[in-house]
């Protein structure tokens, strides 16, 4: 299955950069925004699952609640998924595509590309997913793909609410980046499993969001001269001083 060529947290960080000193247009590509099978994000500035928000439901973050019943058309080549009515609270729709063969599938969220290697770990096929606005689609999703290439899509309404950042005894603030506000302490799982928080500030320096970048080349260039390189950041509780462990950029 495709997947970034750059480190999530290290393009995140580039494109604010880029967008802020070169005023380059905002040009973003939903499919970059896909959850893949076997690919987890370490860190936890995504947030906003319905799993994870029953498993840690981080401040700075979004809980969401399924509303009614999913619905689902299977095909191959070109095809229509039919939304159901909107319920009145719903906000998002969670799309899944799951690829049955190899090939590359477009929709209105994005598109995304299977290739055999990844039947090897997911027999069933890989399933991807994104939560877009519900008033960024209609009332159908239309597939687009090779006639020979078989595909399963799912759509789901959703409620999605946000949750505060929380504020430490320091005056720091701390939680997820999911819901659009970075906070001082940025959640993340240290390389020892604990679940903790980095700095921004030194995670913005060990990515290289940090830096003051004034063209696209630069930002490269700085990439491949650290390239094969590991760097530590502390992690803490969510007092920002008690170490539980290291979070690695590498």
């Amino acid at each position: 299955m495709n997947a970034p060529r750059i480190d999530p947290v290290f393009r995140a960080g580039l494109h604010r950069q880029l967008v802020a000193q070169t005023k380059l247009p905002q040009r973003r590509s939903r499919a970059k925004l896909f959850l893949i099978a076997g690919a987890g994000a370490i860190v936890l500035a995504a947030g906003g699952t319905a799993a994870t928000a029953e498993l840690w439901t981080l401040p700075g973050g979004t809980v969401t609640s399924e509303l009614g019943a999913h619905v689902t058309a299977e095909g191959s080549g070109d095809g229509t998924l039919v939304l159901p009515p909107r319920p009145d609270a719903a906000n998002q729709v969670r799309i899944e595509l799951r690829c049955l063969t190899p090939g590359t599938f477009t929709f209105p969220a994005g598109s995304v590309t299977c290739t055999a290697d990844d039947f090897v770990a997911h027999p069933d096929g890989a399933v991807s997913w994104i939560d877009v606005p519900v008033d960024a689609v209609g009332s159908e999703l239309v597939v687009s793909s090779g006639a020979d290439e078989r595909w399963r899509l799912t759509a789901t309404y959703l409620e999605a609410q946000p949750v505060p950042l929380a504020v430490n005894d320091r005056g720091q603030t701390y939680g997820s980046a999911g819901a659009g506000e970075e906070p001082d302490l940025i959640a993340v799982v240290a390389t020892n499993g604990r679940q903790g928080y980095v700095d921004a500030d030194e995670l913005a320096d060990a990515t290289g969001s940090g830096q003051n970048f004034t063209s696209p080349e630069e930002a490269l260039r700085w990439q491949e001269e650290r390239a094969g390189r590991a760097v530590v950041v502390p992690v803490f509780l969510s007092d920002g001083v008690t170490r539980v462990g290291d979070f690695v950029v590498q």
